[in-house]
């Protein structure tokens, strides 16, 4: 379903978020074992940091060079990654304010991390296994 190419862009016979397939971030985190302990579907550890895409509602962890998750990326039904978290500033107090969050949107055909933004209550407690 998912093909690379065209610069980056991503191309799908229709890529359009649907809450029936995917039901909602709460259901999610209960499937992958509930608040606070999160199982995710896999862990690995490269340079690149988590994929922009992955199997249907996948939940992966990324581990840095320490051997320490660093990042979290949530998948949607059609396999794009949705959302990511964060665990630390990267080294880098003036952009980022400790952990925080990604929102990543399609747009034009290619995926965009947004701004960082401040973990909500829920997301600390969901993703507090890796905080």
């Amino acid at each position: 379903m998912l093909n690379g190419g065209n610069n980056g862009r991503i191309q799908t016979e229709s890529i359009k978020f649907n809450a029936q397939l995917f039901g909602t971030y709460e259901e999610q985190i209960k499937s992958h074992g509930g608040s606070g302990n999160i199982k995710p579907d896999l862990i690995h550890a490269s340079h690149s940091g988590n994929p922009r895409t992955a199997e249907p509602l996948q939940i992966i962890d990324h581990k840095n060079k320490d051997g320490k998750i660093d990042k979290r990326a949530f998948y949607d039904a059609a396999g794009l990654i949705y959302l990511e978290i964060h665990t630390t500033n990267h080294g880098n107090a003036k952009w980022h304010s400790g952990a925080h969050a990604h929102n990543i949107k399609l747009v034009e055909g290619k995926l965009k991390q947004g701004e960082q933004r401040p973990l909500t209550e829920d997301e600390k407690k969901d993703n507090g296994d890796i905080l």
